[in-house]
C-alpha cells in the first residue's frame, strides 16, 4: 500500500504500520497530481485509488468490488458525478489520465474507453457516501442509519452492495 500526501503527519501514521509506502508530496497539492506520483513511483502493477473520505468503507465492500467482472471499475459518489473508488489493472494503469474532481465518473469511464478498455460502475452507499462538505455529511445522514452517527466504529454490517454495468 501507498500513502501519497503532503502531510508530514500523514507519513507519521503510515509508518506505523507493515507494508505501508509513505509518499511525500510537495508539489500537486491535489488528488490527480498526488495519484499520478504513486503510479510513477511503483511503476507497475494494478492500481487501487481508495480516498480517505469514504468513513463507512469496509473489507466486505471493497471484496465485492474488486470482484466485479471487466477490466476498470469505478464507484460515483451520491450524485453519480465524481470518482469515490477506482481501480485499474497494470496494463490500463500506465496511462491513465486521472481527472478527479466535479464530473470525473464521466471523464474516467470515457478515459477506459480512449485507452480500449471497459469499465463497470459500483453502487454501493458505502462508496456513495463521501464526506467532502457539509451538504456531502447532510447527504450521507439520509441513507445511512442514525445509530452510526453515534458510533465511533466506521459502518462494518449490513451495507447494502451492488454492481451495475
Amino acid at each position: 500500500m501507498v500513502v501519497v500526501s503532503d502531510d508530514p503527519q500523514a507519513g507519521e501514521i503510515a509508518s506505523t504500520f507493515d507494508n505501508v509506502r509513505f509518499l511525500f508530496d510537495r508539489g500537486s497539492r491535489e488528488l490527480n497530481g498526488a495519484v499520478s506520483t504513486a503510479r510513477d513511483v511503483i511503476a507497475g502493477g494494478a492500481l487501487m485509488i481508495v480516498p480517505t473520505d469514504l468513513v463507512w468503507l469496509d473489507l466486505g465492500v471493497l471484496t465485492t468490488f474488486l470482484k466485479i467482472r471487466g477490466t476498470i471499475h469505478l464507484a460515483g459518489d451520491l450524485a453519480n458525478d465524481g470518482t469515490n473508488l477506482l481501480f485499474l489493472p497494470e496494463r490500463a494503469a500506465r496511462d491513465f489520465a486521472f481527472s478527479f474532481g466535479p464530473g470525473s465518473l464521466i471523464r474516467h469511464s470515457a478515459e477506459a474507453r480512449r485507452l480500449g478498455f471497459s469499465s463497470r460502475i459500483f453502487r454501493s452507499r458505502a462508496t456513495a457516501a463521501d464526506l467532502d462538505n457539509p451538504a456531502d455529511l447532510s447527504a450521507a445522514r439520509a441513507i445511512i442509519p442514525a445509530s452510526i452517527f453515534s458510533q465511533s466504529t466506521p459502518l462494518r454490517k449490513g451495507v447494502e452492495a451492488t454492481y451495475v454495468e
